[in-house]
């Protein structure tokens, strides 16, 4: 969820999970039932001893050596170990070699001479991919068998569903199928099961190269006595079978990470849960039946799509973990003092409103309270004994709190994490110091806020050793004095604050992984070699800084100079420091000269943005002939020549091409059309010659194609083209050269512009992806970025830049071109299009009276065509169209009177000698009058008015996600 530091669920609450390990308890307690005494049997000792010589061990080295147990011939095998033998210590009864690291083989005719073994335990080993043992049905007895991540794979074999006796089944496992047998009929002969565990075991069939998920069967409802089901990452659809219900007996239930769907109220009946996992789904509903598990100690229902209040909670006293995150819970949030056992609360991505009660930061259990990104509002009161709270994580981050930072929450002697970010906070706070009695403080973030923070004195004793600090938007002056002694530090994030002057030498001797200048007024860097740093992340863009561009450390994935006054050439060597780079953005600057050649040793790089500079020459054919990652490729705003690279790779990953604005020639490449998965396409404002590229229809991932202002000719299909260019919202190929008729079918395949876009789906233009970064306990942790699209549209005649674009978001641009004829009435059925602009061609004809079901349209522009007869009445229920060009056609009639119609002024009919009526001073004769449709409401108006397409400017900041330009939203209507 972001990139903030990842939560770590406390440890202590394991001590309350320990229905996961009951598996193992029911094994030990078994076998502890039976005594030893005697000799065990010679047969039995010679087929374990035979089992033993299929096994090895390998050492840290890789060399194999033979297992160094105590097995050997002549002794009595009931003391080896692993091994329990029955109360006459003859017959071997229990085999358990789990966690041993054993390589190897079995051999299965020695298991299966153990006739009488009841429990058989070989998990967690690293059995080199073989098959599970053939023949386990003859072990008649066994009652208990664990086979989990074992490094067995493969197909489950048929046999086990033979096993009668079995009690505990587990063949949890990575690498295993259940697809003959399929999971129904692995369990419809084992009645006497109480635990079944086939977490990551792949469920689903395969059929003409499809792998389509398997279904949960109603028999599962047979197995009346399991106490324990584990069906996590299985691969399982569909819904929860209502047999469910009938497994009174269950305390632990576990079907998380499959693709279930529908209502989860056949779990009512399931009072005796203890424990209940049913994240990472898609169910859905209320979820008020859970009033009725009241002995829950572990509930996680994180990552559905559940509704309603969350008021239940009241009821489960015994919860000891709550994870509810990333659902649609809206409501306040609930009243939890009757909760005294709750040690973590994940309330975290989901709709709740109102105030946060202070009695949350009160419950004497709480270690963790997670309640970010939700739409809480108001002030957080003081809370009493500050000073005893066991709180060790709090995040109320992207929330809309106000008012000052309570100091009883700055006052929590536990607290490790603090993140209170991106809400309405306020005050003036006199420094950090306040933070000073936090020694065990390791992550702070209080940016986005409306606060101002003075940097404090100067002694640094004062501040615990941060890993992870967020002072973004804090009003800061200049840089904290205690920064330089901060030596742990892993992320740092100053940015959007009002920071002068240079960039320190000091602070590049802070161990940061990441460091996020951005948006301040930097105008230098003291001189440093920057190279010699660690960090990953380096984030610069939006300053000040001129001169150079300083060469960056070696291991950088994320590089962003842009928006910044370096005037520099890019240094020839600059491919060499970026081998690690997955992002490198020089754009808006002022570079001068060519791209240099080593940047195609940059073999990582995944975006690469040097647009709006002064760079010149030929693009360099190995940016895109290279078999490698690359996926956004911008070098617009340049002055590059000569012909785009001729060369595709093959395996071309690009996602976003943008080479606007220069002043390149010739042909576009054929083989262009390798890019499969292209997305944006802008090749507008050259000197490209050639006719309208074919192989574009079958790039059915095209979402933008901008060809604009170029030297195009010709016609662009007619009507035996094939189309696809279903995910379609803007296309611009004005000002060109283009011909002919505009063909019907070249519109009918665009699916998305005919489709409504929900709140929930609708999303910003761009590219995202993930990269590794390091957080301290746990290792590696997966980042987010996001690179968005940025171009410019003609909207209510004037030249307009979309920083960002929402998919919500459709336009046309054909003007200035030489098409001709009727204009197709297949346009009319774009009915989610936004702006038309088809002028400045020679289209003849009527105005397609199907424009009327344009609903969503706000700018149409037909101006200079020779199009005639009326004006269609139908344009009338155009609510939202606020600019409209008829103007220098060869219209004729009354113009409609109605709606909006009336705010247009003279010049958007003018050129039209047989228009009459208002605006015109031209009136109206002997003409039948239209009769005007009733005015329109004062909610049409005020929806017309709301509706408007709005640039907010921010930019690229390392947070959630690193953005690139202005944002760009819809305010929807009220």
């Amino acid at each position: 969820m972001g990139s903030s530091f990842c939560t770590t669920k406390s440890p202590a609450i394991m001590r309350f999970l320990l229905l996961p390990l009951l598996s193992f308890l029911l094994f030990h307690s078994q076998i502890s039932e039976f005594g030893v005494s005697g000799k065990c049997n010679d047969d039995e000792s010679a087929s374990l001893l035979q089992l033993k010589r299929g096994f090895y061990i390998s050492t840290h080295s890789g060399l194999q050596v033979a297992v160094s147990w105590n097995w050997k011939w002549g002794t009595d095998c009931c003391n080896w170990e692993g091994v329990t033998c029955d109360e006459s210590g003859v017959h071997v009864i229990g085999l358990d070699l789990s966690r041993l690291s054993i390589n190897g083989t079995i051999n299965s005719t020695a298991l299966i001479r153990l006739s009488n073994l009841r429990i058989l335990n070989l998990s967690h080993n690293k059995f080199n991919s073989i098959p599970i043992p053939s023949g386990l049905d003859h072990l008649s007895k066994l009652t208990h068998l664990n086979l989990s991540y074992s490094g067995f794979i493969g197909q489950i074999p048929v046999e086990i569903s033979r096993m009668k006796n079995l009690i505990s089944l587990d063949l949890s496992s990575f690498s295993k199928q259940l697809q003959a047998p399929n999971l129904k009929q692995l369990i419809q002969n084992l009645s006497n099961l109480k635990e079944l565990s086939l977490s990551r075991v792949d469920t689903s069939a395969q059929a003409q190269g499809t792998q389509l998920s398997g279904e949960l069967p109603v028999s599962i409802g047979n197995l009346k006595s399991l106490v324990k089901l584990q069906l996590g990452y299985c691969n399982l659809s569909g819904s929860i079978p209502y047999t469910l219900e009938n497994l009174t007996q269950l305390v632990h239930l576990d079907l998380s990470s499959n693709n279930f769907t529908g209502s989860t109220s056949w779990l009512a009946n399931l009072i005796q849960l203890v424990y209940l996992d049913l994240s990472s789904n898609n169910f859905t509903g209320s979820t008020s039946w859970l009033a009725n598990l009241t002995q829950l100690v572990y509930l996680d229902m994180a990552s559905n799509n559940f509704t309603g209040s969350a008021s239940w909670l009241a009821n489960l006293t015994q919860l000891v973990h709550l994870e509810l995150s990333d659902n649609n819970f809206s409501g306040e949030l609930p009243f939890l003092p009757q909760l005294e056992k709750i040690m973590e609360v994940y309330l975290d991505y989901n709709h709740f409103t109102g105030a946060i009660s202070s009695s949350l930061f009160t419950l004497p259990s709480l270690h963790t309270l997670v309640l970010s990104d939700n739409q809480l509002d108001g002030q957080l009161s003081e809370f009493p004994n500050a000073f005893s709270s066991l709180l060790e994580e709090v995040d109320l981050s992207n929330n809309k709190l106000q008012g000052p930072i309570p100091m009883s929450l700055l006052q929590l002697p536990r607290l490790e994490q603090l993140r209170l970010s991106s809400n309405n906070f306020n005050g003036m706070y006199g420094n950090l110091t306040m933070y000073g009695n936090h020694k065990k403080l390791l992550s702070l973030d209080l940016s986005g806020n409306s606060l101002s923070i003075d940097i404090g004195v100067d002694n640094s004793s004062f501040f615990p050793q941060f890993l992870e600090l967020k002072l973004g938007s804090c009003n800061l002056s200049e840089f904290p004095y205690f920064l330089r002694n901060q030596n742990q530090l892993v992320f740092l994030d100053l940015s959007n604050n009002k920071i002068r002057g240079e960039i320190p030498t000091w602070i590049w001797n802070i161990p940061n992984f990441s460091l996020n200048l951005s948006h301040n007024m930097l105008t230098g860097i003291e001189p440093y070699n920057i190279s010699s740093t660690q960090l990953e992340v380096l984030d610069l863009h939006s300053n000040m800084l001129q001169g150079s561009i300083p060469l960056p450390p070696p291991n950088t994935f994320i590089l962003d100079y842009s928006n910044n006054n370096f005037t520099s050439v890019i240094p020839s060597d600059i491919g060499s420091y970026i081998t690690s780079g997955f992002f490198f953005s020089l754009s808006r600057n002022n570079l001068t000269g060519e791209i240099p050649p080593s940047f195609c040793d940059a073999m990582l790089l995944v975006d690469l943005d040097l647009s709006n500079n002064g760079l010149n020459g030929s693009i360099p054919q190995c940016l895109v002939g290279r078999s490698v990652d690359l996926h956004v490729l911008n070098l617009g705003g340049n002055f590059f020549s000569g012909t785009i690279p001729q060369t595709f790779a093959d395996s071309c990953n690009l996602r976003i091409l943008n080479l606007n604005e220069n002043q390149l020639e010739g042909h576009v490449p054929t083989s262009l059309g390798k890019c499969r998965e292209l997305q944006v396409l802008d090749l507008g404002n050259n000197m490209i010659s050639d006719t309208f590229p074919s192989w574009l229809w079958n790039m059915s991932t095209l979402a933008v194609l901008i060809l604009r202002n170029n030297r195009f000719y010709g016609p662009i299909g007619d009507d035996r083209t094939n189309y696809a260019f279903q995910m379609l919202q803007i296309i611009d190929l004005s000002s060109n050269g283009f011909t002919g008729n505009l063909p019907s079918e070249f519109f009918k395949s665009w699916k998305l512009m005919t489709t409504t876009i929900n709140e929930d789906d609708n999303h910003i233009l761009g590219f995202g992806f993930a990269y590794t970064g390091y957080y301290f306990g746990s290792g590696d942790v997966v980042n987010d970025m996001y690179y968005q699209f940025t171009t410019t549209v003609t909207n209510k005649g004037q030249n307009m830049e979309l920083p960002k674009i929402l998919t919500v978001f459709k336009s046309l641009d054909l003007s200035q071109n030489q098409f001709h004829g009727d204009i197709p009435e297949a346009i009319g059925e774009l009915n989610f299009l936004h702006m038309l602009n088809m002028s400045g061609n020679n289209f003849t004809g009527q105005i397609p009276k199907s424009f009327g079901n344009l609903s969503q349209l706000e700018s149409l522009d037909l101006s200079r065509n020779k199009l005639s007869g009326e004006i269609p009445q139908e344009l009338t229920s155009l609510t939202f169209l606020s600019m409209l060009d008829l103007s220098k056609n060869f219209l004729v009639g009354r113009i409609p009177q109605d709606r909006q119609f009336s705010t247009f002024e003279n010049s958007s009919f003018e050129g039209n000698p047989g228009l009459c009526g208002t605006p015109l001073s031209r009136k109206c004769e002997n003409s039948k009058v239209l009769e005007p449709s009733p005015s329109p409401s004062s909610e049409d108006v005020a929806s017309r008015s709301n509706r408007e397409w709005s640039f907010i400017p921010m930019g690229l900041g390392y947070g959630v996600g690193l953005g690139i330009v202005a944002w760009f939203q819809v305010l929807r209507r009220r």
